[in-house]
């Protein structure tokens, strides 16, 4: 579940980022979003 709450964190640290995107229309990119989101993924699928 560790994993789960660094995926969480993102919500924090992409918060700019997303309000930019949705406000342009334009998105964000996966290369956009905080290193977080892909180690919690990591993280919360490895035991599976």
């Amino acid at each position: 579940m560790a994993g789960a709450f660094e995926v969480v964190s993102t919500l924090w640290l992409d918060e700019e980022k997303v309000r930019l995107a949705f406000r342009s229309g334009k998105g964000l990119g996966w290369h956009d979003h905080s290193a977080c989101l892909f180690r919690g993924t990591e993280r919360f699928f490895r035991p599976t």
